[in-house]
């Protein structure tokens, strides 16, 4: 059982930088990457002097970008909200405006105006070479919120309806 999944891919990324973290359609990236850029996308959100307890929306679909933003935001001390690319612009607004996060990152081209900053693809991009590793003031604790999934229910208005923690529980196949 691993009790916590930041620590376990710092951990394999350490003990084995090249193995494969993520494959999509034969396209490939490491354990080492995965690593490296979440912690230089946790250096530029950290650069954004956003709220401690402040979310932060990550748009887009099923991408290596998407996971690495998740761990970036996580190692930052902020819970990420996912909001898939397929979701209307009426529910991207209505996540927005009831969430009121600190920033939104885009991992797909943000197809709403946004009244709070929005760290694009270009720029997450960028933060993987240019920026140094994070070096946390603080890790996540067990009782932080780790991501909040916004669902709709029968009203059809987006709530937050789960909080998860930093903890999980995951079978490693090591």
């Amino acid at each position: 059982m691993i009790e916590n999944i930041l620590t376990k891919i710092d951990q394999e990324a350490q003990a084995h930088p090249d193995r494969v973290a993520f494959d999509y359609l034969g396209e490939t990236n490491t354990y080492g990457e995965l690593a490296a850029w979440s912690s230089r996308v946790a250096t530029a959100i950290s650069r954004l002097n956003l709220a401690a307890s402040s979310p932060i929306v990550v748009y887009g679909g099923q991408t290596f970008d998407m996971l690495v933003a998740f761990l970036g935001v996580t190692k930052a001390g902020h819970a990420y909200i996912p909001v898939d690319v397929n979701s209307s612009d009426e529910r991207l607004r209505s996540i927005i405006e009831t969430a009121q996060p600190g920033c939104v990152i885009s991992v797909e081209p943000l197809p709403i105006e946004s009244t709070v900053p929005v760290l694009a693809l270009s720029q997450l991009r960028d933060s993987y070479h240019e920026l140094p590793a994070y070096q946390p003031t603080n890790t996540p604790l067990m009782a932080d919120n780790f991501y909040i999934i916004f669902t709709s229910g029968t009203t059809g208005k987006p709530k937050a309806s789960k909080l998860a923690t930093a903890t999980c529980s995951v079978s490693s196949t090591g």
